[in-house]
């Protein structure tokens, strides 16, 4: 995920916060780097995984821009976080940069979200009571994260912010909502965003912020993530998702060359992933590459956190409301009691039963025949009787089966 990109946040946090922000995350930045393979045979299993609810994600007016080229500006290290230093600009390397969607308020593009401002009922999620508020998208090709050492084509993060978490006592402000992308028939609103970049030329690269209206509704897969983890950025950043500047004494802080020589990027965050992918054709995931032919993906990390995989709960088998007629290939002496106690409803509750003599079969009478083993007097002697059972069920559906009797008399 690549998060330092054109950022220009000013450092909003307070010191005492920002520090304790600091504190609690660089010792697990360390051991939670992203991305990752995710090893199906060594995830964990849950069959209720939290819940992912999409707030407002609706039609949205964006702004979408090729970073490449432009400048991000950071805090350089000097003191602590309450005097940051200089503050400088740094040019985005292609390798870092990205295509981004940024939520605006309209589609004047002058009023995009700053990344540490939440907009008014703007796009955002909430997981296990927490909203988390979206900042921007963005994509890579190839695929950063790999599913069993496959690479997907292309994948998009959704980058998201706690709502106040620039205030709030947390040590993980930020989640990370990702999908894969292969090729197929496109996703209609997913495809805007590289169509409106259809006339960018490869010697051109920065070119210029095209506005995009698109339902993001419909962008992300229809169906519930399927793995989550802890990890962090994809991308080097001088600054936290709250603009903290974070202390080159800290494993991964420092200024973004530091941390491209440590390896080490100190952000964390909570990361979903759809296992369901998303689809572009051939001619704009082409388009995109041709924006950044090296590729614009961080290698695969080691990460000791736990992967865990939402398991399919396989559905209980639908029931069908079922007559049986028993006894089946039986010989009656005498008089005999017929069973259709192992019928079943669909729903589990009572079914009502009628019984009568097979038509075209021998004379019977019948005796309780609306219960579920009524008495059968044999009238005309030897021979073979049939009789049907009809079962209803609550919402009046019926079944019917049939039986055969052999009497044989005394």
């Amino acid at each position: 995920m690549k998060n330092f990109i054109g950022r220009g946040w000013s450092l909003t946090a307070a010191p005492t916060l920002a520090m304790h922000l600091i504190c609690c995350t660089y010792v697990i930045a360390q051991e939670e780097q992203t991305p990752i393979n995710i090893n199906r045979s060594t995830t964990i299993k849950e069959s209720s995984p939290p819940s992912l609810k999409f707030n407002n994600y609706t039609i949205a007016d964006l702004k979408v821009e090729n970073t490449y080229g432009g400048k991000e500006r950071f805090f350089t290290v000097a003191g602590n976080p309450g005097t940051p230093g200089e503050l400088k600009n740094i040019t985005v390397a292609k390798e870092w940069a990205t295509l981004k969607a940024t939520p605006c308020r309209d589609s004047t593009l002058t009023s995009c979200a700053s990344y540490a401002n939440r907009l008014s009922n703007g796009p955002s999620i909430t997981v296990e009571g927490k909203e988390y508020v979206l900042q921007q998208f963005h994509f890579h090709a190839p695929a950063e994260h790999t599913v069993d050492g496959k690479r997907p084509a292309m994948e998009v993060h959704f980058v998201h912010l706690l709502n106040n978490g620039c205030a709030a006592d947390d040590h993980r402000p930020g989640a990370v909502v990702g999908a894969f992308i292969d090729e197929g028939i496109p996703d209609a609103e997913l495809g805007k965003f590289f169509d409106a970049f259809n006339a960018q030329a490869t010697n051109n690269p920065e070119g210029g912020a095209q506005f995009v209206r698109a339902n993001l509704g419909t962008v992300l897969p229809a169906v519930s993530f399927t793995w989550r983890y802890e990890g962090g950025l994809t991308a080097p950043s001088g600054s936290g998702l709250c603009g903290v500047t974070i202390p080159e004494s800290i494993p991964g802080g420092g200024t973004v060359a530091q941390q491209l020589i440590s390896g080490v990027f100190p952000e964390v965050v909570h990361w979903y992933l759809y296992e369901k992918p998303l689809h572009l054709s051939s001619d704009q995931i082409r388009r995109f590459m041709a924006l950044f032919p090296e590729g614009n993906s961080r290698a695969l990390k080691e990460n000791s956190s736990k992967v865990y995989e939402s398991a399919v709960v396989p559905s209980a088998p639908a029931v069908a409301t079922k007559a049986v007629a028993n006894p089946k290939n039986t010989t009656a002496l005498s008089s005999i009691s017929l069973d259709g106690k192992s019928s079943v409803s669909f729903d589990g509750k009572p079914l009502t039963y009628s019984w009568k003599v097979a038509t075209g079969g021998k004379t019977a009478s019948i005796s309780k025949g609306d219960t579920s083993t009524p008495l059968v007097q044999f009238q005309e002697g030897y021979g073979n009787y049939g009789f049907e059972l009809t079962v209803t069920d609550s919402a009046g559906k019926t079944d019917k089966d049939t039986t055969t009797v052999l009497y044989v008399g005394r």
